[in-house]
């Protein structure tokens, strides 16, 4: 697939990757920063856990595997998909189009801690934290995917939706 505006070519390698949206009790979201080793002049971004889609995987098992990984953290499921996003990627040297599908979870707790980073991502990869959804909107440093205050929002709007309804029992009624 070729886009406009940049010089992608049907041969560029395609590179899956699953993402999650981690929000934690207070409804943050789970942000690491990264960066690339091998072009320190690019700075540091932020970004949701998330990677590689490996042999025999989808999306949602990567999505679920790289976030235990990154960040010690295990859910049972992750939800969605939210939506997708597809962009030109140059990371160590190797240009890429990847594409990567959201998924959202609640943390079980809050603590993280990076237990199975690979080399490259301890180069990297420079921590870790939780986010608000305005503190994403007014962010002055890059924050991807582009539109991730909108997949917040998606995420929150499913999760507010799928909610147990009251019943309305246990109340006294005349």
């Amino acid at each position: 697939m070729v886009f406009p505006g940049n010089d992608a070519t049907p041969e560029l390698p395609l590179r899956l990757g699953g993402r999650v949206l981690l929000f934690d009790a207070a409804n943050r979201v789970l942000l690491m920063e990264d960066s690339d080793p091998a072009d320190p002049g690019k700075g540091s971004w932020w970004i949701t856990p998330g990677g590689g889609v490996e042999d025999g995987e989808n999306p949602a098992d990567a999505a679920r595997r790289e976030l235990l990984e990154e960040t010690g953290l295990a859910v049972d499921a992750v939800h969605g998909p939210l939506g997708t996003s597809e962009f030109i990627l140059t990371f160590r040297g190797v240009r890429t189009l990847q594409r990567d599908t959201f998924f959202h979870a609640t943390a079980p707790d809050s603590a993280v801690q990076e237990v199975s980073l690979t080399t490259a991502e301890q180069a990297s990869l420079k921590g870790s934290r939780w986010w608000s959804l305005a503190e994403v909107e007014a962010a002055r440093v890059p924050v991807f995917p582009s539109d991730l205050a909108g997949l917040i929002r998606a995420a929150q709007s499913t999760a507010q939706a799928n909610r147990p309804k009251p019943t309305g029992q246990g109340h006294n009624q005349h």
